[in-house]
């Protein structure tokens, strides 16, 4: 089921134009001897979000996962819109700057989005959060949708930049749904830089 879900994602990605890491730690079994102390040097760890991207149309930056991969997307009445998924395709972060200053509500646009095949039984919440960063005050739209039988978490974060509707949506299983927002989402939206 969930290989059906990977699928229809990527399928959503083309016509809307995570995987959390888990660091192993292994102890040694005690020794009654005393150790000798040795000098070691730690390993420089390599951050989870290493990566820049920089949109199509110069307007933004943001960084990501190596992990990730980028796909920039034409869709009408956008410029620079891209989508990032994770090593799963099922972790789904879309940017999607607007020509335009658009009049609909960011629910009824998250709702307009979860409506279509292939998603099922979406709900997005009439009331809206504040998420102030430091590339801005964004207004953020949540929801919930089923994917091929595996619930969905999807919010929408919508803000005006240089007079246009700029919006970020992202999309995660349920289940991991907190995890991956504290991991990859809410670090790629904080890094999100504009240019222009």
């Amino acid at each position: 089921m969930l290989k059906r879900a990977q699928h229809s994602l990527i399928l959503l990605l083309a016509t809307f134009a995570a995987t959390a890491l888990f660091a192993g730690c292994s102890l040694g079994a005690a020794t009654t001897a005393a150790p000798t102390p040795t000098a070691t040097t730690e390993p420089t760890a390599t951050p989870l979000l290493n990566t820049t991207y920089t949109s199509t149309n110069g307007v933004y930056t943001l960084i990501y996962s190596s992990k990730w991969t980028v796909k920039p997307i034409s869709a009408p009445l956008t410029s620079g819109t891209a989508q990032l998924t994770d090593s799963t395709s099922t972790d789904l972060f879309i940017v999607e700057p607007f020509v335009v200053k658009s009049t609909a509500t960011y629910p009824s646009l998250l709702k307009a989005w979860i409506s279509k095949a292939p998603f099922t039984s979406s709900t997005v919440d009439t009331t809206v959060t504040t998420k102030t960063l430091p590339n801005g005050s964004w207004t953020v739209a949540s929801g919930k949708t089923v994917i091929s039988s595996v619930p969905f978490t999807a919010h929408l974060y919508g803000m005006l930049h240089d007079g246009h509707t700029f919006i970020v949506m992202t999309f995660a299983p349920t289940a991991t749904q907190g995890n991956d927002q504290t991991t990859y989402f809410d670090p790629m939206l904080s890094s999100l830089t504009f240019l222009k």
